[in-house]
């Protein structure tokens, strides 16, 4: 997915949507995700393609005080739902049913990395995913605003895919 300008996937035939449903953590619906995730492209796109991350640890050091004291200890479920990062399902399916939105484990929102200990935001793939303690609502509301500071962020790499490409990438760090 190649993103211009910042959170427009270009390459996605449903550009101009949510892309907090796009970019997200391999594996977060398991109760303990890798750390590391691979990429091995076999053959050669026919048209450009990009693989796009952003740092979350660079998005966490930029939030304002108040906001990171607020979701500092908060955790938030992160649904197993089938094909959960799937463009087309995403943007389909606008809200999963409650029972599936607080089925799953739940994660803090501020992990730290194993390697240095340094903080970083831990989204779930959904907005309208479950922050235990709070309301639907409330958990939308902020789980929207940090998704809009990701979106925004200009702390972006990217990588043109090739064919027998191998991309290695720190999974809690980064989406």
């Amino acid at each position: 997915i190649q993103c211009e300008p910042p959170g427009t996937p270009t390459a996605d035939p449903q550009r101009g949507r949510d892309a907090a449903q796009v970019l997200h953590h391999d594996s977060a619906g398991l109760a303990e995700p890798p750390g590391f995730a691979i990429v091995n492209t076999k053959t050669k796109p026919g048209a450009p393609a990009w693989h796009s991350w952003v740092n979350m640890q660079a998005v966490y050091r930029d939030l304002p005080a108040a906001l990171k004291a607020k979701i500092n200890g908060l955790r938030c479920i992160h649904p197993g739902y089938p094909e959960l990062v799937s463009v087309g399902v995403q943007r389909n399916l606008k809200t999963l049913p409650a029972d599936v939105r607080g089925a799953g484990p739940a994660h803090p929102l501020v992990v730290r990395s194993p390697g240095t200990g340094e903080p970083s935001l831990y989204l779930s793939v959904r907005r309208d995913a479950k922050i235990p303690g709070m309301e639907a609502a409330g958990s939308e509301k902020l789980l929207t605003e940090l998704w809009n500071i990701v979106e925004a962020s200009p702390h972006r790499w990217r990588s043109l895919v090739r064919g027998n490409d191998i991309l290695i990438w720190d999974n809690i760090a980064t989406v």
